[in-house]
């Protein structure tokens, strides 16, 4: 049986979760944690094998709570649960280190149980809007790019073709767990590759603010 953390600012919510993973005989919910401290200390002591974490804690961001577990060194799968699944959030915690992202009101979406144990085996999830958000901010929109096409490589912020590809899959809807197997790569590696692809969103916004400085 795996364990389980659960993390939010809302008390009932994490009931909620609590209660849809009670009948499931993969997951033991150690306990329910709504202020960072307390859930730093239960990652650090408990070493659970998920997290399931809402959109921020009672008294810290998303961000800083994914911060805060990874420093701790303990070796935890992270799953955000993003209703609706277009918070521009995302993109920073992909970078803080989540691990994938469960959106319950989408039509497709797994059990919350499933999608842990995706998560478990290798598989992970993210948002269409993620991806598109990126290609977007690069001025690519959903435009189909050769896979051969000469990657810029005097631009460190360019996306190179693979990344492109990459992002215009995920944009469509495909799974990360399908494409990750066209690609000949893992998901968690697929992960990798999108976190380099958030540094580059970030980096290329600041060098935007420093222009206009």
């Amino acid at each position: 049986m795996r364990r389980v953390v659960l993390a939010g600012e809302d008390p009932a919510l994490l009931g909620n979760w609590a209660r849809m993973l009670g009948d499931d005989p993969r997951w033991r919910v150690l306990a329910e944690h709504t202020m960072i401290g307390a859930l730093r200390e239960a990652v650090e002591r408990e070493r659970p094998d998920v997290m399931v974490c809402g959109m921020g804690l009672a008294d810290a961001l998303l961000t800083d709570a994914l911060t805060q577990v990874r420093r701790l060194g303990c070796w935890v799968q992270v799953l955000v649960v993003a209703p609706g699944g277009d918070q521009p959030l995302l993109l920073d915690a992909l970078l803080a280190g989540a691990d994938s992202v469960w959106v319950p009101d989408q039509p497709d979406a797994p059990p919350l149980g499933d999608a842990m144990a995706e998560l478990q085996a290798g598989g992970g999830r993210i948002t269409p809007w993620m991806a598109q958000h990126v290609l977007s901010h690069f001025g690519l929109g959903k435009l189909e790019v050769p896979r051969h096409q000469v990657e810029d490589l005097c631009n460190p912020l360019a996306l190179t073709s693979l990344e492109i590809h990459v992002l215009q899959r995920l944009a469509g809807g495909q799974s990360l767990g399908v494409l990750a197997s066209e690609l000949g790569q893992s998901v968690p590696a697929m992960i990798d590759r999108l976190r380099g692809v958030c540094r580059k969103l970030q980096w290329s916004r600041r060098a935007g603010e420093l222009a206009l400085a």
